[in-house]
């Protein structure tokens, strides 16, 4: 996983492992979780414990993580997900590092 600021400042770029297993469960979602949906049939949430955070001294810890889904809307007959927050619950609270409410989904 590379993060990137303006395309020109590297943040981080992890690799290995614990980062090929957090990259299956956000794509896959296979690794182990709890997919929580609203009576309208929308998924409203997926958690984990199957991730490991890496923190800014390169310490890692499996920490839970959640992604939430919500204010869906129909784009091209497909109803899609306009927000999308991701969240580590650490013991000392929440990081919510990923926070868009404008979310544009494209399939190729």
């Amino acid at each position: 996983m590379k993060g990137v600021l303006g395309r020109v400042f590297t943040l981080f770029n992890e690799r290995g492992a614990e980062m090929d297993q957090a990259c299956l469960v956000t794509f896959l979602s296979e690794a182990g979780g709890i997919f929580t949906f609203r009576e309208n049939d929308e998924c409203q949430s997926f958690a984990t414990t199957g991730r490991t955070a890496v923190g800014m001294d390169g310490c890692r810890q499996q920490v839970r993580w959640s992604a939430y889904m919500d204010n869906y809307n129909i784009v091209d007959g497909i109803r899609q997900p306009n927000r999308l927050r991701a969240v580590w619950h650490y013991d000392e609270g929440d990081l919510v590092y990923f926070d868009s409410d404008n979310l544009r989904l494209e399939y190729r």
